[in-house]
């Protein structure tokens, strides 16, 4: 999410853009194929962002104090400025030996909460997990949204009040130049890897009628239990108001 806003951010400042993926997609894991195959034609449609899919950085060049070149397994390429966005791990390698519940990342396994596995000892943010509605489990997803909403409930336990967290459905929100894109709850991606028959419904259609200025297109996925029609998964991208949708897809109207 962060490198391609920071991309988008280089662009406005009508700044050349290098955007070197180690995967065969961007933004793998989040959004489904679909969906990214519309963002890299997106992205690959702007004459100063370039998108190299499936290559690897190796080291960097520097001349004077300054990084010069990125050199990757597929070439080498000039650069003024390298940002590095490559995820996020926790800070947590202290807690080793204390016994501490964590995931194998290091994330703190935390409850409804915000309470670890040690009495009195809280934990809130990208150092911790979250409870996932539809997974029914603890995963981290470092969002800031989360950790806003789960600091604020560790802050107000800690000051003598009750408040629980209920827990996430994975909703997020990302701009990629001219695009917005949203999605919640399960990719098809994540339906797979925990076994579920799912299937899927990918549609494309206006995000307007024809008939006020300003259409443009508009692109959903849902993915559903294929037994019991049980929704799992929603993605959305556009450009006019796509986020907007996204908001409502991943609240109470969902």
């Amino acid at each position: 999410y962060i490198g391609l806003e920071v991309a988008e951010a280089a662009v406005n400042l009508n700044k050349e853009v290098r955007i070197i993926q180690l995967d065969d997609r961007v933004i793998p894991g989040s959004f489904d194929k679909e969906m990214t195959d519309i963002m890299e034609k997106e992205i690959r449609g702007h004459k100063d962002v370039f998108l190299n899919l499936g290559e690897s950085v190796s080291e960097f060049e520097g001349k004077s104090g300054k990084v010069s070149e990125v050199r990757t397994n597929k070439g080498v390429y000039p650069a003024d400025i390298v940002v590095l966005a490559t995820g996020v791990r926790p800070n947590t390698k202290f807690l080793d030996g204390t016994g501490i519940e964590t995931l194998k990342n290091g994330a703190i396994v935390i409850d409804e909460r915000g309470r670890s596995s040690i009495k009195d000892i809280y934990a809130a943010g990208d150092c911790a997990t979250v409870y996932h509605k539809l997974k029914k489990e603890n995963v981290y997803i470092p969002l800031a949204t989360t950790s806003n909403k789960i600091g604020r409930v560790v802050g107000e336990n800690l000051a003598g009040k009750d408040k629980e967290f209920k827990g996430t459905l994975g909703s997020a929100a990302i701009k990629v130049l001219d695009l917005e894109a949203g999605r919640t709850c399960l990719s098809s991606d994540e339906a797979e890897k925990m076994g579920i028959n799912y299937k899927s419904v990918f549609i494309h259609d206006k995000n307007q009628t024809s008939y006020y200025p300003g259409q443009e297109d508009l692109y959903v996925k849902i993915i559903y239990e294929a037994d019991t029609k049980k929704i799992l998964g929603g993605q959305l991208i556009g450009k006019k108001g796509s986020c907007i949708k996204s908001r409502c897809v991943s609240g109470r109207y969902w």
